[in-house]
């Protein structure tokens, strides 16, 4: 006698379908972008991903309340040295925007990818450093 299957409606995202524990542009289909704070940063070895690639080491964040984490590609790897250093250890904590960009060439094909920048909270915090800065210096001594 077969199994009986045991259904359950699911009315989530598409994105958690997938059984991966890395983030890709299909999670955030429909929002575009999503402000996260690191939690970690790792570095991965013997790393297979969907489809059977695998590569020997790859890096990756973790974010306070996300289930997957972002694998870190040359492109935001440069971001985030651009805004907090190449210490990784000053990432942590920080709250950056990872967003979906298209039009990304990933070895021969055009694909959707993530990209990160800089949250909002963060220009804000940058500007106001700045506007600070340009008074102190317009101030008589």
């Amino acid at each position: 006698m077969a199994k009986q299957i045991k259904r359950e409606p699911f009315d989530g995202r598409a994105g958690e379908m997938r059984d991966s524990p890395w983030m890709a542009s299909e999670d955030l289909e429909g929002i575009n972008s999503i402000d996260l704070v690191i939690a970690n940063v790792y570095k991965n070895r013997d790393v297979e991903f969907e489809g059977g690639r695998s590569k020997d080491v790859v890096y990756s964040l973790e974010f306070s309340k996300a289930k997957r984490q972002l694998v870190l590609n040359g492109s935001n790897r440069k971001t985030l040295v651009g805004l907090y250093g190449a210490d990784v250890k000053n990432w942590i904590g920080k709250t950056i925007t990872v967003y979906v960009e298209e039009g990304i060439k990933v070895g021969r094909d055009i694909k959707k990818g993530l990209r990160v920048r800089a949250s909002k909270e963060t220009n804000q915090a940058k500007t106001q450093e700045k506007s600070k800065a340009a008074l102190d210096s317009l101030k008589k001594s």
